[in-house]
């Protein structure tokens, strides 16, 4: 797959880069050009054509450079040769290297055969061979997968009628999401509750079929006679195995090198010789197909199914990596049943150790940057292994880590205390980081590293890793989080563990600063990274010798050469200037440092402040040499300025790169000698300071409150904004206290507030989980969790409760009475049993007491008397031993915890909580508990069990609902019990690799639509999918950027379906990396819905918008700004449909929910009201439409003057409304019956049109005819929309049904404005509050008074 795909990504990028002649400069941030690109001819493609005994197995193409050994890679891919392990290639009958490239045995042809010849197996090909089988058979994915790639690679000979059964299987689920869309409701959606979750996740499923469909055996594994003796080694024979067939049949086989044969052994008896008229099978499921008709024919059905053609549910996604988990349902629970093959593989389990090939994670990481990079070709094939390096390194990082908190390696330094211990595993270094929770503090070079350190340290490891500086190199680095334990996991630097390091160090210091070491080589290449950071590159130092050494940059960074003799730079924390914001007394906020983001921001800002200052002084002297020189002299004058002025800002720039260089070493321990820019390097890191309070932060603030969509919703998207912006968590309170200071701000005041009390959580618990036992981590999280989320009288019972851990028990001993009510039914079973043996046992009971004296006299002349037994009892020979453990047990006492949360929150993040915790707005409803549940369980990796924990009831009334309960049960019921605390995951932290190719093709493609290409910037967005793909898989955050920036350009052209099948890609790939419950599938969502509505798909765009609002409604709350927008969108979407009790419903809870986010006088709410009058107005009810209007045109006002176009169309539009009204009450007066409401409508029959149709009255009779028709086929429309509307609208809740004002806003809506004559005027009006709903055109006619409703 990987070579075809390679030779398609050429011929596309080829057929798009020869009408430009464009190339991308390599190193250049934002190539200009491409007319410079070399090392793209790569030579002709080879066709290359596998067979086996003569028969074709595959066809593709390769490029010369190809390796032959790519080839087993397909093979291993193919239905047909996937269970292949032990075999060679031939070319001329001739065996050739699997290593070498093609062009080596091409000798220029178009076209080669390869011949596959199988070997015999050897111990270690023969287990692969049985781990294959194992695998297809335990997991039904795995099958699916190679179908799916056997049709991608064009094999359909075998597998016809596939992509036919495909369309059909499309049909079904279009049927599935149909009944979808019909249980799960607005109600729903409206109502956080975590039992409709498993019904909004659609998720594509990896495979159709389940295990127990496609059961092919009892069980296969290795057999208890392994392994072999040697006189049977010698004879052949690998290893024995032993299966059971779904007849039941139990069969001994042995695995020798020529194959797989049943032998004579049985439980008892080992008889490895092969049974008579055996015959020996090279492939284990020939063999088991022989014997068992029942696993040939399951087999059969495996490899039958249809499979999804699409890559997306093909593709795993570590989820340790994107951290999206934290419910588990109950299917995946009662998934664990009895595997035998899943007993071996955790018995053989080394946590990511592979014995038979160790690897060399800093060996390969460092060949792999060091390989050329010239050509495209060459680059795709160092980042793909780059990834694959990366991603192995993670997760032998994770199982390692696992490996060291749950005490299965041994430390290195036992001797030392057991926070600084350091271990080597798998060829990682491991190491443990300090648990500090109320500061910022600097451990020191004595002590370990704080979490803050370890952050600042893998972020500039990003960075160097990015930039790719020569000479310089930097350690694979993961930071893992598990079970409240920071592990830090490092390649190991070679020759470092077994020298001295002194030896080893060659820059910088390990002792704080007592002695400094400065090597030539080190200090050119640190001058590199100074010059990238900005921090100055030259400091004098001063030992304890009193010798002086100039380095660049800190001593604090060192500098190690290793056995390999590549230079290492390691502890790169200090390579960023220090927060001047944070310097108490001592050393307790030394880590509070700068982010790289803040200081490109300052830099930037400096450098354009600058030149607007050297722009008005070209400006002044070009005006003054216009003045005394002639025309001539003019324009000589122009072209001698433009090089001046290009020359001069160059040589600006350099200035200023020289000026702004922050002294590193400032406010930290490190001594060094104070110089003359001393001073001005204090200043500089004040003006620093002084720009993040008066600049970054109030347009951090302002981006915050935006008016559309947004995908900040939760803690780590919040986390994610402020870096991007240059800011630490740490000013968090800094932010709050300027939202304060404006109301329509409160919704963001609320979120980082809930922000600020997850982390603290977060702080609080890692502490306390790190330091207790892996049996009493639940329990702490249950009491926990018990604690914030109760009510305020389970909070006083939780507070005067001595042991709290009895909570549960009560709860462990309601199971165990039913275990014990089971056990007394049996018990009386096997009494009655018993009875009836009684009365045959009576009549062999004489002859037994007999045999029983015979046999006493015999012991006690052999064992002696019973006083020898005597005093072995009392020498406690055969007491029974049980060992009392000392555990520590586990108290959360409310008010504890709270003022420890006030603590950390004022302490750490400058926050000061005034209310209680009972009081906060996050205790109010169960969205909000939702939203911070879910949350505190993503950032410590817990897991719980899917079930709903909170009712839609307010806190207070569970709390009553309970204390009845507890009058009638006495006993106190938790909210968390044990069993839903499921699992507690490992969190990590990485190195990111980017491909530099596939952001010069975005950028490409932006430049050529702002030109108004759109086609090239298509073709340059699809070639960087493919280039995305090759390097990342099918499944990856840009791919999906991409597919959704393409569907909006094919919404723009008018391509609906291309439209929708991007955003479908894209949606799809959201939800396999971030799971169902983030904001960027839910905005995916959003956009879909949007989409489908647009196409008139009002059910799918139905289905869309619930499943967006029920996202938000988790993550978010129900007080939350995406919410209103999706809510806005269904009225609409239900006043299309003809469905106005739900869309009044929903602007109901809109308009709720919006007075709760911004308040009742928000410049938010003028198009609330806006809309509400509009909708009023198109159901005739001109009274509320005036109401409302009026609550519009005051907010208004507030905003803007009474000239201003907006309050005057808004002024007109009431005028508009009253004069309706007036006109509604002459009609009143008229014939009698004129106005008669028709049966099944919510809206007055239309008024008489003779008097308006005299000029046509010829035609009268026919219009009136075809009018009565059209009446009638809408009376039925109707009333079956009221029914649906009543079935939509009437599970909401009641507060909104009968609610006085209604919400609606646009953005562009489009008014009438009422002229005499007969013509459609429209007048725009912009408001400022308002989102991207829709674009909403009023027809109305004076002729026919009819009024009609376009959604463009």
């Amino acid at each position: 797959i990987n070579a075809e795909y390679m030779g398609n990504l050429f011929q596309n990028w080829k057929d798009m880069q020869e009408p430009q002649k464009e190339q991308q400069q390599p190193g250049a941030e934002v190539p200009n050009d491409l007319e410079n690109q070399e090392g793209y001819d790569v030579g002709k493609p080879i066709k290359v054509i596998v067979k086996y005994q003569d028969k074709q197995l595959l066809e593709t193409e390769f490029s010369q450079q190809d390796v032959i050994i790519e080839l087993k890679q397909l093979l291993g891919e193919s239905t047909q040769s996937f269970l292949w392990t032990s075999y060679h290639f031939e070319y001329n009958q001739q065996r050739i290297n699997e290593y070498a490239e093609i062009k080596t045995y091409c000798e220029d042809k178009e076209e080669i055969i390869i011949n596959v010849v199988h070997d015999p197996y050897n111990e270690k090909n023969a287990r692969t061979h049985v781990k294959k089988v194992q695998e297809v058979i335990q997991d039904p994915s795995v099958a699916q997968q190679l179908i799916s790639n056997q049709l991608l690679l064009g094999q359909s000979n075998a597998l016809k009628g596939l992509q036919d059964e495909e369309s059909k299987t499309g049909e079904d689920a279009n049927k599935e999401s149909s009944q979808m869309s019909s249980t799960f409701q607005l109600s729903d959606a409206l109502n956080c509750d975590l039992s409709k979750y498993p019904l909004v996740s659609q998720e594509k499923k990896e495979s159709g079929l389940k295990r127990e469909d496609v059961r092919c055996l009892n069980y296969i594994c290795y057999s208890g006679f392994n392994p072999p003796p040697p006189n049977r080694k010698l004879a052949g024979d690998l290893f024995y195995l032993q299966v059971k067939l779904l007849e039941g049949n139990e069969y001994h086989i042995t695995a020798s090198s020529f194959g797989f044969a049943v032998n004579q052994s049985n439980s008892k008896y080992f008889d490895p010789i092969p049974q008579p008229k055996a015959i020996t099978y090279y492939s284990l499921v020939d063999l088991m197909s022989h014997y068992s008709s029942l696993f040939k024919k399951q087999y059969q059905i495996l490899f039958s199914q249809s499979p999804s053609l699409d890559l997306l549910t093909q593709s795993p996604v570590n989820t340790f990596i994107y951290n999206n988990k934290w419910l588990s349902s109950s299917e995946e629970l009662q998934q664990h049943d009895w595997n035998a093959t899943r007993t071996e593989s955790f018995l053989q389990n080394l946590h990511g150790v592979d014995p038979s090939s160790l690897r060399d994670w800093n060996d390969e990481y460092q060949s792999i940057k060091e390989l050329p990079k010239k050509d495209l070709i060459q680059r795709l094939n160092s980042d793909k292994l780059m990834v694959k390096v990366l991603n192995d390194f993670v997760e032998a990082a994770i199982e390692g880590a696992k490996a060291v908190v749950d005490g299965f390696v041994t430390p290195l330094n036992p001797t030392d205390k057991p926070e600084e211990y350091v271990y080597i595993y798998n060829s990682i270094f491991f190491s443990l980081a300090d648990n500090t929770i109320d500061s910022y503090r600097d451990s020191g070079a004595e002590t370990i590293a704080t979490r803050t350190m370890t952050n600042y340290d893998l972020l500039n490891v990003k960075i160097l890793h990015k930039r790719d500086i020569q000479e310089l190199h930097v350690l694979n680095t993961a930071l893992v989080d598990y079970a409240g334990r920071r592990i830090v996991a490092q390649a190991v630097v070679p020759g470092v563990i077994t020298s001295n390091q002194k030896q080893c160090t060659e820059y910088g210091s390990i002792d704080e600063g007592k002695n400094i070491y400065c090597n030539d080589e080190f200090k050119e290449i640190m001058k590199k990274v100074c010059q990238l950071f900005s921090i100055a590159d030259s400091i004098d130092f001063v030992d304890e010798k009193a010798e002086t050494h100039n380095l660049a940059g800190s001593y604090e960074i060192k500098g190690i050469r290793g056995s390999d003799r590549r230079k290492y730079f390691i502890e790169l924390i200090r390579l960023l200037p220090r927060d001047i914001n944070y310097t108490a007394e001592g050393h307790e906020h030394l880590c509070c440092i700068h982010r790289p983001e803040l200081v490109q921001k300052f830099l930037l800002y400096k450098f354009t402040e600058a030149e607007a200052i050297n722009q008005m002084k070209v400006q002044q002297e070009r005006a003054k040499q216009q003045k005394e020189g002639t025309e001539k002299e003019k324009e000589e004058q122009t072209e001698d300025t433009q090089q001046k002025e290009e020359e001069q800002a160059e040589s600006n720039m350099l200035k200023l790169a020289q000026k702004y260089k922050f002294n590193t070493c400032l406010y930290t321990k490190a001594q060094y000698v104070l110089t003359e820019s001393h001073e001005n390097d204090k200043k500089l890191l004040e003006e620093l300071a002084d720009f993040v309070k008066t600049k970054v932060i109030p347009s951090l603030v302002q981006e915050l409150s935006t008016n559309d969509i947004s995908p900040i919703c939760d803690s780590k998207s919040v986390s994610e904004f402020f870096h991007m912006s240059g800011i630490s968590m740490r000013y968090l309170g800094e932010v709050i206290r300027q939202c304060n200071s404006n109301k329509d701000q409160r919704h963001v005041k609320n979120l980082l507030e809930r922000v600020v009390l997850t982390r603290t959580l977060k702080n609080i618990m890692r502490k306390k989980m790190s330091e207790l036992n892996f049996m009493q981590i639940p329990k702490y999280i249950g009491l926990v969790f018990n604690t914030i989320f109760s009510s305020p009288e389970d909070k006083s019972y939780l507070e005067g409760l001595e042991n709290q851990e009895d909570i549960f028990k009560q709860k462990e001993t309601q199971s165990q009475q039913q275990k014990q009510q089971g056990q007394q039914a049996q018990q009386q079973q096997q009494k009655q049993e018993q009875e009836q043996e009684r009365e045959q046992d009576e009549v062999d009971q004489k002859d037994k007491s007999k045999k029983k004296k015979k046999k006493s006299k015999q012991n006690q002349k052999t064992t002696g008397t019973g006083d020898d037994v005597a005093l072995l009892a009392q020498q406690n020979l055969f007491k029974v031993i049980q060992p009392q453990f000392k555990l520590e047990t586990v108290t959360v006492k409310p008010s504890e915890l709270w003022n420890e949360i006030v603590h950390i929150a004022k302490k750490r993040y400058s926050h000061e909580f005034t209310e209680t915790l009972d009081k906060l707005v996050f205790q109010q409803k169960a969205s909000y508990k939702y939203a911070l549940l879910r949350e505190v369980c993503l950032s410590l990796g817990i897991v719980l069990k899917c079930r709903d924990y909170f009712s839609i009831h307010s806190a207070n009334e569970q709390g009553q609902q309970r204390r009845e309960k507890k009058k009638e049960e006495q006993a106190y019921s938790p909210v968390f019990r044990l069993e839903d605390i499921v699992e507690v995951r490992p969190l990590v932290k990485y190195i990111d690799h980017t491909c530099e190719d596939s952001l010069y093709h975005i950028d490409y493609a932006q430049k050529r639509l702002y030109e108004g290409k759109v086609n090239e910037a298509l073709e340059a967005y699809q070639t960087c999918i493919q280039i995305l793909i090759n390097i990342y898989g099918p499944a990856h955050k840009d791919i999906a950027s991409i597919y959704q920036k393409m569907a909006q350009i094919h919404l723009r052209i008018g391509n609906l379906e291309e439209a929708i099948f991007n955003q479908k890609q894209a949606t799809i790939i959201n939800e396999k990396l971030y799971g169902l419950d983030h904001a960027v599938t839910a905005q995916s969502y959003y956009k879909l819905g949007l989409i489908y509505f647009s196409i008139k798909e009002i059910d799918s765009a139905f289905k869309m918008l619930f499943k967006s609002l029920y996202i938000y409604n988790l993550i978010c709350g129900e007080n939350n700004l995406n919410s209103v927008i999706v809510l806005m969108n269904l009225s609409v979407f239900y006043r299309e449909s003809e469905q106005y009790q739900a869309s009044i419903s929903c602007l109901y809870e809109a308009l709720e929910r919006s007075i709760a986010t911004f308040g009742e006088e928000s410049a938010y709410l003028i198009g609330c009201y806006q809309g509400l009058a509009l909708a009023h107005y198109e159901i005739e009810d001109f009274n509320k439409s005036i109401d409302y209007q009026n609550k519009c045109i005051s907010i208004l006002k507030k905003y803007f003057s009474d000239e201003d176009i907006k309050v005057k169309d808004a002024t007109m539009l009431l005028n508009k409304f009253k004069s309706s009204l007036e006109d509604k009450k002459k009609q009143k007066l008229g014939k009698p019956g004129e106005n008669k409401r028709p049966f099944g409508s919510n809206k007055p029959q239309k008024p008489n049109q003779q008097k308006d149709d005299q000029e046509d009255a010829g035609q009268l009779s026919q219009f009136k005819n075809e009018q009565r028709q059209k009446e009638r086929q809408l009376l039925i429309q109707k009333a079956r929309a009221m029914r649906m509307s009543q079935k939509q609208g009437g599970n909401l809740r009641p507060q909104f049904q009968n609610a006085d004002i209604l919400n609606y806003m646009y953005q562009n809506q489009l008014l009438t404005r009422m002229k005499e004559t007969e013509a459609v005027s429209y007048t725009h009006l912009t408001l400022p509050t308002i989102y991207s709903v829709q674009i909403s055109v009023v027809a109305v006619s004076l002729k026919k008074k009819t009024m009609v409703s376009y959604v463009v």
